[in-house]
């Protein structure tokens, strides 16, 4: 089934991304800051897939949505209309990684930081589907 296998994709690149993120924030120094998937157990329907939070005061300093290709070259992806007004919102502290080549052995991931701030910079293009 197509959207079974779209989403088994999706898990994917949450988990890689997770990883990632995890690593990186252990090698910090004062080692404050933590990740939160939030849709480890199961998918919450946030806008959002991880977060990055200060791990004494549960402040939220970045909200992480994942976005995941088993393409090496796919660089258009699916936003809902909730996510963008989200990242809209968020500015600064909303960031997409995009993951090429989920799954594979050679695995590159690219983050967009203020994605809605890069669109109206220019930076970023949109399509639209019907």
């Amino acid at each position: 089934d197509e959207a079974e296998g779209r989403q088994l994709v999706g898990r994917w690149g949450e988990e890689f991304v997770y990883a990632y993120l995890s690593r990186k924030l252990a090698q910090e120094e004062d080692g404050s800051r933590r990740v939160v998937w939030v849709n480890q157990v199961e998918e919450t329907g946030f806008q959002y897939d991880l977060r990055i939070e200060d791990g004494s005061s549960g402040e939220v300093e970045a909200y992480v949505e994942v976005k995941t290709t088993l393409s090496k070259d796919k660089h258009f992806f699916e936003m809902s209309y909730l996510e963008w007004a989200f990242a809209q919102r968020e500015g600064e502290r909303f960031i997409i990684f995009r993951v090429f080549n989920a799954g594979g052995d050679n695995v590159e991931l690219c983050s967009i930081s203020n994605p809605f701030k890069q669109w109206k910079e220019l930076n970023l293009g949109m399509c639209l589907s019907l």
